[in-house]
């Protein structure tokens, strides 16, 4: 379905890729440890599109986005299910919906590596109070002690790119 945004214009177009600083093995609930990419040619315009406490996303700006996110998993298992789930708050964080799943799966026999992705377009409308929107990530495997989960401070391994696409 194409979503259509008749007479608009974009006030500010800012968008941001952020990245994992650091790999993990096992499960993350919310997936912490996250920095704005600093490699040349990254970041915005000046403005941040958001800001981060310990896994969770709050917007500084209403809007409609784009984001983009991927993991990078290894491992020399068999786990036919390693996810990485994107969870958006209409109410503050006091609830989370799962929208999409990057998923990919992982056999032994040798070390395998993957880096799947998944995409959604979605609407900011409440930046404060009861019904502010949030948004996290859930990284989940089935081998859960077997499979690591790759990041970095200067390499983009696990993250996301967010992009303000038109103003609400």
């Amino acid at each position: 379905m194409a979503i259509h945004f008749a007479n608009t214009e974009l006030s500010d177009c800012i968008g941001e890729t952020w990245r994992t600083t650091s790999g993990f093995t096992g499960d993350s609930h919310p997936v912490t440890a996250w920095e704005v990419a600093d490699q040349v040619g990254a970041g915005s315009n000046g403005y941040t599109v958001c800001n981060e406490s310990s896994g969770i996303f709050t917007f500084n700006q209403l809007g409609w986005y784009y984001i983009d996110w991927w993991m990078y998993v290894s491992g020399n298992c068999d786990s036919e299910w390693n996810e990485m789930v994107f969870e958006y708050s209409w109410n503050n964080g006091s609830n989370y919906q799962g929208y999409q799943y990057a998923q990919t799966w992982l056999g032994s026999g040798a070390t395998r590596y993957s880096s799947p992705h998944a995409n959604h377009v979605f609407s900011v409308s409440s930046i404060s109070g009861d019904s502010c929107r949030k948004f996290r990530f859930k990284i989940d495997h089935e081998a859960n002690s077997d499979v690591s989960t790759g990041g970095h401070t200067s390499t983009s391994f696990t993250g996301f790119t967010i992009i303000k696409i038109a103003d609400i």
